[in-house]
């Protein structure tokens, strides 16, 4: 297993690229200035940072390593203007608590996803202006996914561009409603995204299994497009030769599998919830040298296809056979300085005849006193003279020669 080491290797974000705050001139010491928060995106703590009192101040956000060497940091400046002490900020009579949830499919673009109201504290000059404050990430609605219509003194927060669940799952949305005065108040709207089932599944793998594997062998399971995979003819059924993962996007759906072409005599099948292909007949190199069986993903909604191209390998299952056995007539009382024929065997388990077939040959135990034969190409030869005449003689011998493929290890 590979393991990854993350590094602190993202400097913080502040959550506005630029403050501006008020203060009343005879407030006093450790009074409530203004909350500044960045957010680290090696860890996703956000830091709450308090800046010392100054009517320009610059802020800086760093994350917090043992190793020193991969600190990160930023910093804004923020401006404080001081203001008469009978001032007051604006407030909001209407607030959103909890999160508002908005499937990705939505596409209301004219009704408001959050409607928030707020007073301007200012006797006789009502007036708000509110603003949707445009962060630096897609959280915090720097692409302007969300917009803000006002009506008087009311913020209607709408949907301006399509949601996807996974590109960003929810939106921190800061409103801001400022007076007559330019003394503005803040508030956020939380929105999260609820995953819909609207992308395609995608296959994503690749396996082996030899002949003659018995029927339910696992074969394998899989991450790619179009998945090679070798099987030895002999492995036993229920031996899984590959396991097919699809990648779906949408956490809630639930994927099926399904071999829907390719799958001659049923030789394989497919666990339909994990994806598992397994042997499910006895397999044979020598019949069926290839499956390309076609597998179907569905997540109740869309499909996807890839084809599993399964090549079975051959196993030292055939004896080697002899190409011809040859009557030989010798004259009795004599032995020939040549060979008295050539003896010649195949390999079934190798297609091609003309590649090499890595036989050899012996005699039984029985028959070495008076016959001999070369190992490697079949030369058999006579070491003594034999007898036609009874009792001990016979006008006919029979003899047993052994071919063994492999060089003499295989059958």
């Amino acid at each position: 297993m590979r393991k990854f080491h993350r590094f602190n290797d993202n400097a913080p974000t502040f959550d506005k690229t630029f403050y501006k705050e008020v203060i009343k001139r005879d407030a006093e010491v450790s009074e409530y200035v203004a909350t500044i928060s960045a957010t680290d995106m090696d860890d996703g703590i956000n830091g709450l940072i308090s800046p010392e009192e100054c009517y320009t101040i610059r802020v800086r956000a760093y994350n917090e390593v043992p190793n020193e060497e991969h600190k990160q940091e930023t910093e804004i400046d923020v401006n404080i203007r001081v203001i008469d002490s009978v001032l007051t900020r604006p407030y909001f009579t209407t607030l959103i608590e909890g999160p508002i949830l908005l499937k990705e499919s939505f596409m209301n673009f004219s009704s408001p996803v959050a409607v928030l109201e707020a007073n301007s504290s200012i006797p006789n000059e009502p007036d708000i202006y509110f603003t949707l404050v445009r962060g630096d990430t897609e959280q915090t609605n720097s692409k302007n996914t969300f917009a803000l219509e006002q009506s008087c003194n009311t913020a209607n927060i709408l949907l301006n561009k399509r949601l996807d669940f996974e590109t960003v799952s929810e939106y921190l949305l800061t409103i801001s409603a400022k007076n007559t005065y330019n003394l503005d108040m803040e508030t956020v709207v939380w929105i999260q995204v609820l995953d819909d089932n609207d992308n395609i599944p995608f296959f994503d793998g690749t396996g082996t299994i030899l002949e003659h594997e018995p029927p339910g062998t696992p074969i394998m399971q899989v991450h790619a497009t179009d998945h090679d995979e070798q099987v030895p003819e002999d492995v036993d059924i229920g031996t899984v030769i590959l396991n097919l993962t699809v990648m779906d996007e949408d956490e809630i759906s639930h994927t099926t599998y399904t071999i829907i072409s390719g799958n001659i005599d049923n030789a394989f099948k497919i666990d339909e919830t994990i994806g598992q292909i397994s042997v499910n007949k006895q397999l044979d190199c020598e019949t069926i040298r290839e499956y390309t069986p076609i597998v179907e993903a569905n997540d109740g909604v869309f499909q996807d296809n890839t084809t599993v191209s399964i090549t079975i390998k051959n196993v030292n299952d055939c004896a080697p056979r002899f190409s011809y056995m040859p009557n030989v007539k010798v004259q009795e009382e004599m032995i020939p300085s040549e060979c008295l024929t050539y003896l010649t065997a195949y390999d079934p388990d190798i297609e091609d005849r003309n590649d090499p077939q890595n036989i050899r040959y012996s005699v039984v135990q029985e028959y070495e006193e008076f016959i001999e034969i070369d190992n490697t190409n079949g030369c058999l030869r006579l070491l003594k003279t034999l007898d036609r005449d009874p009792p001990h003689g016979r006008n006919m011998w029979q003899l047993i020669i052994i071919a063994t493929d492999e060089t003499g290890t295989g059958l």
